[in-house]
């Protein structure tokens, strides 16, 4: 019974799982000690690493921006610190969520104005309504009151004009007397008006009527205006709110998202790196997107600070210096290193074969200066008006010839072809020695192996042949009555172009010349050479 109620446990004891595997690091963490290394002070340019953190070695440096595509004018000659280096994805991310979130504080904004507005509109128009009905009120006070005062007026005026009517010269008597009965009826109206009439008062509650109504109609013309104004901003708010609107809609939307992944996209670069494996082989990492720099920089005359993406770029030779090509961003540190190379000599050679005899010294340079140059005066050459570093070079033979070339043309290192030679090209000198060193040692190992693989082949012959016979094959010489076989060890490959029963023609053509020969054989022995 006990043994029974153990045997579950003993059986889950038996049970094991398999370990999990570590997670495999990215093909290039071989190297991620050298990718983690400090600034290097020869470094001439931004080199472009796989991961972020490896840029934020060159914080603290300085660069100097030239005319390049990196460039622009409100940058052009001018120096910078990098004073950090940042994820470009995680910025246009963190811009684009600043600018929603201004537009949903723009949003809020907007919607208080409006709401602001939406109290005020009724109490203006119902200020408005209690003005226009006090307006009718005071014009019809006014009007009351100012009838009589009217009449009045109007009386005085008829005076007037009666004044008038008298004055004209011989005037009838009927016409006279006409002026006099409308003078005296009109003084009988004037006394009527003016029976328990008092004028002063009157007018001056007309005055009073006056003044009321002009504040009235001021008002009225400011309510007016105000709502004019309310008006037209109410437009334009609800305007904005359809532009916010629409740019949080999905179209918008995805269309800011696949802006911020094109601007990405653009960005991103391949990490070339020597293969684990097998070093002479290339392999190749795609840098992720949140691994783009984005440098932060700060001007060393005016302190501002701007965003910038800087090219980060290769090195066809593997040396810092190769190629500064047309970006246009230097690092000062990598410039004020080359200015050590002032004063060495350079090599112009040539290299036309895979011996050291074929590597030949052309012409003899001096270092004057590093400077930076327009490209179109570089190397005799235009490079599109973009500004290069380009050493000042003195010719060794004729010291008036002075010209301009670029850095990245002296300076790369060499790189044998699958042929075993550079071909022709510029260099200081102490990497041509170094370069010379090589090559002659090349040629010596290739002399040694050439003699042994001579002594191997000879004596297989003589084991084969015999001596004499061995000398005859090695010197490539034909005799009449050789084998056949000793003549395929001389000439290699032939065609046999004639063949009997007792007779065969072979055809050598010459892999240099072309020319052809013709061997004759009897049996198995050579009876005849023709040269054609």
């Amino acid at each position: 019974m006990l043994a029974m109620l153990l045997l579950p446990v003993s059986l889950a004891a038996q049970i094991t799982f398999a370990e999990k595997p570590p997670e495999k690091g990215p093909e290039w963490e071989y190297m991620r000690d050298i990718i983690m290394m400090p600034y290097d002070s020869t470094q001439l340019l931004i080199e472009t690493y796989p991961i972020l953190e490896a840029y934020k070695k060159y914080i603290g440096q300085q660069i100097f921006f030239m005319k390049g595509r990196d460039s622009d004018e409100n940058v052009i000659h001018k120096y910078y610190e990098i004073v950090d280096v940042i994820s470009y994805k995680s910025f246009l991310e963190t811009e684009s969520q600043k600018n929603e979130t201004k537009q949903r504080e723009k949003e809020k904004e907007l919607r208080e104005r409006q709401k602001t507005i939406d109290e005020r509109t009724p109490k203006l128009r119902e200020r408005e309504n209690e003005l226009n009905a006090t307006k009718i009120e005071l014009e019809q006070d006014y009007k009351k009151k100012g009838s009589i005062e009217e009449d009045l007026r109007n009386i005085e005026w008829q005076f007037q004009e009666i004044e008038k009517r008298k004055q004209i010269p011989n005037l009838s008597l009927g016409g006279q007397k006409d002026l006099r009965d409308k003078e005296k009826e009109l003084r009988k109206r004037e006394k009527e008006l003016l029976k328990n009439y008092e004028r002063e008062k009157v007018l001056n509650e007309l005055s009073e009527i006056k003044k009321k109504l002009s504040e009235v109609e001021n008002e009225l013309s400011e309510i007016k205006n105000e709502l004019s104004k309310t008006e037209k901003e109410s437009i334009n708010i609800n305007n904005d709110l359809r532009e916010i609107e629409r740019y949080f809609g999905e179209y918008e939307s995805n269309r800011r998202k696949e802006q911020v992944a094109d601007m990405i996209k653009r960005q991103q670069q391949t990490y070339l790196f020597p293969c684990e494996d097998n070093p002479d082989k290339q392999c190749r990492y795609e840098i992720k997107s949140e691994d783009i720099p984005y440098f932060v920089l700060k001007s060393t005359q005016s302190m501002d600070t701007i965003y910038h993406i800087i090219s980060t770029g290769y090195t066809r030779y593997n040396d810092p210096r190769d190629d500064e090509s047309d970006r246009g961003v230097i690092l000062v540190g990598g410039f004020l290193k080359l200015k050590d190379l002032t004063g060495q000599n350079v090599i112009r050679f040539r290299d036309s074969g895979s011996g050291s005899a074929y590597l030949k010294v052309e012409e003899n340079w001096k270092i004057l200066d590093v400077s930076i140059a327009d490209g179109n005066y570089i190397d005799g050459c235009g490079y599109e008006g973009n500004e290069h570093i380009s050493f000042v070079l003195q010719n060794q033979e004729n010291n008036s010839i002075v010209k301009n070339s670029r850095v990245s043309k002296i300076t790369k290192k060499f790189i044998l072809k699958s042929s075993g030679y550079v071909q022709s090209g510029y260099a200081l000198e102490k990497d041509w020695k170094e370069y010379k060193s090589y090559r002659d040692q090349l040629t010596q190992q290739y002399d040694q192996q050439a003699a042994q693989a001579k002594a191997k082949r000879k004596q297989e012959l003589t084991t084969k042949y015999g001596a004499s016979t061995a000398d005859k094959i090695i010197a490539g010489k034909l005799e009449i009555g050789m084998s056949k076989a000793v003549c395929k060890e001389i000439i290699g490959y032939a065609t046999v172009s004639q063949k009997t029963a007792a007779t065969e023609i072979w055809k050598v053509t010459s892999f240099w010349t072309g020319g052809e020969t013709y061997l004759y054989f009897t049996g198995d022995k050579l009876a005849r050479i023709v040269n054609r």
